[in-house]
């Protein structure tokens, strides 16, 4: 079954990037695209502790893969936006890419031990992933405002 929830979070993440890419592009910007979709996966990792059938699972995954696929997808541009100077975009991103890495590289051994410390269930790495992602949502507020206060 995980292999079919697994698919099903891939096949509806690719027209997610797409759809918000396009979104952030004509309209709204990567930054104040990304921000509210970091927080609506945050509440979904919340969420996601408190289904218990597989019906409703199936459901959550393909919202949870919409979303978060997103966010995967926003999060170079967004960081892209941050900076005036055009020479600069691919060091900043760069620095951003080597900050996200340590994340990447910690988070599914924290996740484990967490499950494991939980004896097989997810709550705590429900719980992890949804503080984690809400932590990432106030730094995007917090990179919004610092880049307003930079243009005045």
């Amino acid at each position: 079954m995980s292999l079919k929830l697994l698919l099903l979070m891939n096949a509806v993440g690719g027209p997610s990037r797409i759809l918000f890419g396009l979104l952030a592009d004509l309209w709204l910007g990567p930054l104040p695209t990304i921000t509210p979709l970091a927080f609506c996966t945050s509440v979904l990792y919340y969420s996601w502790a408190g289904i218990d059938s597989l019906s409703r699972l199936f459901a959550f995954c393909a919202i949870f893969g919409f979303l978060s696929s997103a966010v995967a997808g926003l999060f170079p541009p967004a960081c892209a936006s941050l900076t005036t100077d055009l020479k600069s975009i691919g060091a900043r991103t760069g620095m951003c890419f080597a900050v996200v890495s340590f994340a990447t590289l910690t988070g599914p051994p924290i996740g484990g031990a967490l499950v494991q410390i939980h004896d097989g269930e997810y709550l705590y790495a429900q719980i992890f992933g949804g503080t984690s992602l809400l932590a990432g949502g106030l730094f995007l507020v917090a990179a919004r405002f610092a880049s307003a206060r930079e243009k005045k």
